[in-house]
């Protein structure tokens, strides 16, 4: 292991010299985290996380790069457009320039942005810019006081803000349905194949949109596409023709937006349903209503947490195990106080890509009727100590049933309808 020694303090300008020279120049682009997977020799953060560099124009025809730590003010780091002063600092080793001491002469008119909620957690959710291009973080401290609460692909307005290399949205306000009226929808739904799903938190693919391999039936049905509004008609013919001429395939992107249900994204490979839809502006067609071809499942919820639990799958390749999925999960909620161990459920199975697991989505109770067995646990009766529940009786050595209630004589008779409700929850019990 190396270390330092014989440590001397150099006279400031030694490794670095800053210029004198005050500039101005024109936020182009802030800091951006990197790829996980790069090896460029990007500066790093007092983290070290590898970041791309943020760039200045000066000068007309000069850039400058710089990172987050040559803001002056850390709190409040420039944003693309802002005007800022700063001096040149260069490398005498490498002869490197990047600019220091970065300050905000004058901000850039903040316009505020639209886009759709995509997902909800407990504290934060993430909202997609209305041209499908990116998603963006947000907490729930950036929802406007007094705005209605937030849905599933409900339409709000933000502001996109930069700290820390990431890019947020801030000052969240809903937005009333319709108000993003920006494509046109086709009424035929086709079948495909995913590609390529879209980009999430363990993805090195820098692409936000997911691709969709339109099936041979669904080209077929192409020429009988019908879309309100015959101008965009042409769109979806000249997509056919140009991408099937090219590459032998059609395919189509979509977005977390795209998916029938946000929460259930599909995996590469699996087969979906889909529409088109073209955007007004740029006639580009994207697919939308996107839904899996997904078997349903069913089992018995085999154990509850705190926000969790976990189903005992009883068909299908999961036969067997026990799949984990959250509260979040169940369709209806009110079914979610009333769910408890044993009750039947059905549900669809997904990768949890995160975890390199199984989960269970979509889950809803098949009936409230629960097992006698569970039913006697919770209802009625004194609870105070243990209770034992008989499964099967037990067989007397020559193979004949034991321990019958005593066959009462009245009058001379036996009455035998206790020995036969015996051997009819018997019998039941075994089967």
């Amino acid at each position: 292991q190396q270390r330092a020694i014989r440590i001397t303090r150099l006279p400031p300008g030694s490794v670095e010299v800053v210029h004198e020279e005050l500039q101005q120049g024109t936020i182009q682009s802030t800091p951006k985290l990197g790829n996980r997977s790069s090896r460029s020799s990007a500066p790093k953060e007092s983290f070290g996380r590898e970041i791309e560099p943020g760039v200045i124009c000066y000068d007309r025809t000069l850039c400058a790069s710089y990172v987050e730590r040559d803001c002056t003010d850390h709190k409040a780091p420039p944003c693309p457009g802002d005007e800022v002063v700063f001096y040149i600092c260069e490398n005498r080793s490498s002869g490197k320039k990047r600019a220091v001491k970065v300050s905000v002469v004058r901000a850039a008119e903040v316009l505020s942005s639209k886009g759709y909620v995509i997902a909800l957690k407990h504290s934060f959710g993430f909202v997609e810019t209305a041209d499908h291009r990116e998603q963006l973080y947000f907490h729930f401290r950036a929802v406007e006081r007094g705005c209605p609460d937030l849905a599933l692909r409900d339409e709000v307005s933000f502001i996109v803000a930069h700290r820390g290399g990431r890019v947020y949205a801030e000052n969240i306000w809903k937005l009333e349905p319709g108000t993003l009226d920006l494509e046109v929808t086709c009424d035929t739904f086709m079948e495909g194949t995913i590609l390529r799903p879209t980009q999430d938190a363990e993805s090195e693919s820098t692409a936000y949109e997911g691709v969709i391999e339109v099936s041979s039936d669904g080209l077929a049905s192409m020429a009988n596409i019908s879309v309100d509004g015959c101008p965009y008609r042409g769109a979806v013919v000249a997509l056919a023709e140009s991408t099937v001429s090219t590459t032998g395939i059609l395919c189509v992107p979509f977005t977390v937006y795209s998916l029938s249900d946000c929460r259930n994204a599909p995996q590469k490979g699996d087969q979906v349903f889909f529409s088109l839809s073209v955007v007004k502006a740029s006639k580009e067609c994207r697919a939308v209503d996107v839904k899996t071809k997904q078997p349903i499942y069913r089992g018995e919820v085999d154990s509850l947490k705190e926000g969790f639990g976990f189903i005992a799958c009883e068909d299908g390749r999961f036969s067997g195990e026990t799949v984990f999925f959250h509260m979040s999960e169940i369709e209806a909620a009110e079914d979610e106080e009333d769910l408890r161990v044993g009750d039947l459920v059905e549900f669809v199975i997904v990768h949890n890509q995160k975890k390199g697991k199984p989960q269970a989505v979509n889950v809803r109770h098949v009936n409230n009727q629960r097992p006698e067995r569970l039913a006697m646990r919770f209802e009625g009766g004194d609870t105070a100590g243990p209770r034992i529940t008989v499964r099967r009786q037990p067989y007397q050595p020559d193979g004949s049933s034991g321990f019958h209630p005593r066959r009462r004589h009245i009058c001379g008779e036996y009455d035998d309808s206790e020995l036969e409700t015996s051997l009819s929850t018997e019998s039941g019990s075994e089967n």
